[in-house]
């Protein structure tokens, strides 16, 4: 329940900050770095594809149902998200900018899934050890 209102709370500020004007989106430089908008696109979307992956993972554990629907439904997001910014001052929608977000978001979707079998095998190796560990004593 939590990770749904975590994802809902997200794709908010996403699409709020889609509605900013264009010059509002650079406050790095106030710092003084500039951050390439295709890194931002496509880092908001990685977080994006592992929240949309953590959520669906409370539905389903079938791997490749998880990597389809939340590929889908982020990369429709991001697809989405462009058409609104063509309706915003200073904003613009283009191919390259969807295309960013559809990588973003499988990156982060097969980020998700790859950490989730690191941690699940990990988890069964070491309760594997526990139970060999008892037998063993068990046995003495």
């Amino acid at each position: 329940m939590v990770s749904i209102a975590i994802l809902i709370i997200y794709m908010g500020i996403m699409f709020w900050i889609s509605s900013l004007p264009g010059e509002k989106l650079t406050p790095e430089r106030g710092i003084g770095i500039t951050i390439s908008q295709s890194i931002k696109h496509l880092g908001e979307y990685v977080i994006l594809g592992i929240l949309v992956s953590l959520v669906l993972a409370q539905v389903t554990n079938k791997t490749l149902s998880i990597v389809f629907w939340s590929s889908v439904f982020s990369v429709c997001y991001g697809i989405l998200d462009e058409i609104h910014q063509a309706f915003v001052p200073t904003r613009y929608c283009t191919i390259d900018d969807m295309g960013i977000n559809a990588i973003g978001s499988v990156i982060g979707v097969l980020f998700y899934v790859y950490v989730h079998h690191k941690l699940k095998r990990k988890a069964s190796l070491s309760h594997g050890q526990r139970d060999i560990s008892t037998k063993s004593s068990a046995r003495i």
